[in-house]
């Protein structure tokens, strides 16, 4: 099936939406929706990444092994990337 969308949609649904940024970043890895805390956890980092007063230095996320760390952070890197000015 083929859907019609503007490049400035899928921009702004990206940087809002993980399920979806994830299902174009990563489609070979990404086959669920992440569950409501990780969607909790995902607003908490990009929130945290565009204050303004640089309170948010660190953050500690505690889960065993196979939770999907490594993917969220490395979504979240692609995030920062291409939706704040942050240079690296």
């Amino acid at each position: 099936m083929q859907v019609n969308v503007s490049v400035q949609e899928v921009r702004d649904t990206a940087r809002t939406d993980l399920d979806f940024l994830a299902a174009i970043a990563a489609p070979e890895i990404f086959s669920k929706g992440f569950p409501s805390e990780y969607k909790v956890i995902w607003k908490m980092l990009c929130d945290a990444a565009l204050d303004t007063n640089e309170k948010f230095h660190h953050f500690v996320l505690g889960l065993p092994r196979g939770f999907a760390k490594t993917t969220v952070v490395k979504l979240w890197g692609s995030w920062l990337i291409l939706y704040t000015d942050n240079r690296f």
